[in-house]
């Protein structure tokens, strides 16, 4: 009913104010209304909302003060939502109207007082105040048992009266209205659409297209060198500086270094696209990459710990190379219809919110439905990723050398690939 939206509109307002910073500001504008002396009884924004409905000032047909706070603490969303509260709000009433002329000049009063005396909606005492038809609509709201969201009883009464004139005009009414709240229902869905492909993307864009070459080193006997990552990294004065200089060095174009890692040394790749990843991969195969890989993380300190030549074997898991070519796919299929449902959407606010008149004739017929649901990830990949997120957190918090090493610390809040924006090392 139209009374549930009211109060729905005044928990909004109550959430939408901070009481701590603003009752210096609300009281000042609102003292000219409230009692004298009352100031000490409102200790919250409910309280004050209270009081001024106790003096009439404020109510469901009564919203002006609300607007006018609202203006003041730069509320637009909400005041909007009130506008077009109002707007419905006056439709009905106009309705009320247009039906009480309607049934009062049947002269069927107490007839109508008798029906809904028999459905138990108004009391006894309360009739001596209904004097007209309009009287016996303002009683029965006062109860809760007229409004918008139900016209039942309207038509019940119409039927007894014999007015299918009345009856047709409720049915348009009913109509009319279920039109506008689908037109709304499908913009919130829209706008719902855009936001979560929004979040796809930048899922996408985070957290997958990634293969990770794998880095053992091995000594002239074909022992296995542990390298640690401190080992790699320290060859750079920050993580920023490593991360460019890896991929000058060693990745094809359109590739870029998301995260290091151990288990022999594991690279976190992540490719802009397609053809970027195709050429990576071929890299791989023709073993361009594990010659780049060899020459950019091979030093000196590392022949040392292997007593001589260093051999550097890398691989490539080609299931992950497959998974991420999928994702690129996916993730293009996912943005380009994020951004035709954001122009769909633009051009729906441009038609609807710079009139809130406009608002209330949208019908479905110009209203397009939103793209069906996609299947975004099969479950197999879900794991993987799954997998992938909870080893960036086990594994890329903090590169802390012993206290005693010599070598200082790289530390930082990492960032969501993994490396920490702007490290240093000292």
């Amino acid at each position: 009913m139209s009374v549930v939206e009211y109060r729905v509109l005044l928990y909004q307002f109550s959430e939408e104010i901070d009481w701590q910073t603003q009752r210096r500001k609300l009281i000042f504008i609102l003292r000219a209304y409230l009692p004298d002396g009352s100031e000490g009884g409102i200790t919250d924004i409910d309280s004050l909302l209270t009081m001024l409905e106790e003096k009439n000032i404020l109510g469901i047909d009564r919203l002006n003060i609300m607007k006018e706070l609202l203006k003041e603490i730069e509320k637009w969303d909400l005041l909007r939502r009130i506008e077009r509260f109002e707007i419905k709000r006056k439709d009905y009433k106009q309705l009320l109207e247009k039906i009480s002329h309607a049934l009062d000049e049947s002269n069927e009063l107490q007839r109508l007082i008798s029906i809904c005396r028999g459905k138990n909606l108004i009391a006894r005492e309360s009739e001596e105040d209904i004097v007209d038809v309009n009287a016996l609509f303002t009683v029965l709201e006062q109860q809760n048992n007229l409004g918008i969201e139900d016209l039942t009883l309207l038509k019940t009464l119409a039927k007894e009266v014999e007015k299918p004139d009345v009856c047709r005009l409720l049915e348009e009414f009913e109509k009319k209205r279920k039109q506008e709240e689908d037109a709304e229902r499908k913009k919130r869905e829209r706008e719902y659409n855009i936001r979560r492909a929004r979040g796809k993307e930048q899922f996408l864009t985070q957290f997958l297209n990634i293969v990770t070459p794998h880095c053992t080193f091995r000594n002239v006997t074909g022992g296995t060198v542990v390298v640690t990552t401190w080992m790699v990294l320290r060859r750079s004065l920050s993580i920023e500086e490593f991360v460019n200089a890896f991929k000058e060095a060693v990745l094809p174009f359109g590739n870029c270094l998301r995260a290091i890692s151990e288990g022999s040394i594991r690279f976190t790749i992540q490719a802009e696209n397609i053809s970027a990843l195709d050429v990576l991969w071929q890299s791989y195969q023709d073993e361009k990459l594990q010659t780049n890989l060899k020459e950019f993380l091979v030093t000196e300190e590392i022949k040392q710990l292997a007593g001589g030549e260093v051999t550097l074997t890398v691989h490539i898991d080609e299931d992950e190379y497959r998974n991420a070519r999928f994702d690129l796919l996916i993730s293009g299929t996912e943005v380009l219809e994020m951004k035709l449902e954001e122009k769909r959407g633009l051009k729906d606010r441009a038609s609807s919110d710079s009139d809130l008149q406009k608002e209330r004739n949208m019908t479905t017929a110009n209203t397009k439905d939103p793209f069906p649901e996609r299947k975004f990830l099969p479950f197999d990949r879900k794991v993987r990723v799954k997998e992938f997120l909870e080893n960036l957190r086990e594994t890329f918090s903090e590169i802390t050398l012993p206290s005693d090493s010599g070598a200082g610390t790289w530390s930082s809040a990492t960032s969501e690939y993994g490396f920490g924006k702007g490290e240093s090392y000292s």
